[in-house]
């Protein structure tokens, strides 16, 4: 149950020579059914929440991410990537919910420094899974153009879908691996208080990356 069976990584697609950037890793398994079994209580979001269940349409929530695990997974980009050549999981810093320890999290501080078309490969060692990124363009300069992936239409439990907006937001940001995405569920079964609900998430997991006049990165 614990043993990878592969590994989903998303890197950025267009990056400058040198430019540092994130590598967003989740090691994947058996896909598992996670049943509705929180209370009203529970901090939220949370993986075992009330909302997992929609009856009427037959929607069940599932998650091949591992329940847990702990390991080194290999790094393989060939000559063009200057980082240790290992990523490391320790059971503990990872996870995306509160007590969550399944292996999904963020590696920082990557580069690439040759021009062209880059993927990244990630391997473990002992049980053999093994994933690619998506393609990475490296250019001389800083591209004009970057590339943001999103899914715009999801739907919550106010509707006709699963989970609340903060577990689907949590999910599309660090799971997913989304640049953008946004709950659109039916507003005629939306109230305006609840509306003003959906907004107030929606700030919450939202930022906004500005480049200032000296060249300045601030969120």
């Amino acid at each position: 149950m614990n043993s990878p069976t592969s590994i989903l990584c998303a890197a950025p697609s267009r990056v400058e020579i040198g430019e540092p950037f994130a590598l967003k890793v989740k090691v994947l398994g058996p896909l598992r059914k996670i049943d509705s079994s929180g209370n009203w209580n529970d901090p939220k979001p949370a993986l075992h929440g009330p909302f997992n269940l929609n009856v009427s349409r037959s929607v069940q929530y599932h998650d091949d991410c591992l329940p847990e695990w702990a390991g080194s997974l290999m790094v393989d980009a060939g000559e063009a990537l200057h980082r240790d050549r290992q990523l490391e999981f320790d059971g503990q810093n990872q996870g995306v919910f509160s007590g969550d320890t399944r292996p999904t999290r963020l590696f920082e501080g990557l580069t690439l420094h040759e021009p062209g078309f880059h993927l990244i490969r990630l391997i473990d060692p002992e049980s053999g899974a093994e994933g690619w990124s998506n393609p990475i363009c490296v250019s001389d300069s800083a591209p004009e153009f970057r590339i943001f992936w999103g899914d715009p239409h999801w739907q919550t439990f106010f509707s006709d879908g699963v989970r609340c907006p903060e577990e689907l937001y949590a999910f599309a940001r660090d799971e997913a691996f989304l640049d953008f995405g946004s709950v659109s569920d039916h507003m005629e079964g939306i109230t305006e208080r609840q509306w003003e609900y959906f907004q107030s998430v929606i700030n919450d997991y939202c930022y906004v990356r500005i480049t200032t006049e000296n060249g300045n990165i601030a969120w």
